[in-house]
């Protein structure tokens, strides 16, 4: 992971990713695994306030996708 602005867009692209109909099964804890890299990295990329955003977004989609099926 490159710059802080760089994780951000990564993150909000793998999230919409995500909310595609045909984003390949178990995604999720890909996205998730992104979340949580960003925020466990030796100089965290990420806010603890924007690691709660993101968890909130990814679990609301993951709902949705539930739901859809």
């Amino acid at each position: 992971m490159n710059s802080p602005a760089s994780v951000h867009v990564m993150i909000s692209q793998a999230l919409d990713d995500l909310e595609r109909p045909d984003a390949p099964r178990f995604y999720e804890a890909h996205v998730e695994k992104i979340i949580i890299n960003a925020m466990q990295a030796f100089e965290p990329l990420i806010t603890l306030e924007e690691f709660h955003y993101y968890s909130a977004r990814l679990r609301r989609i993951c709902q949705r996708r539930k739901e859809a099926a």
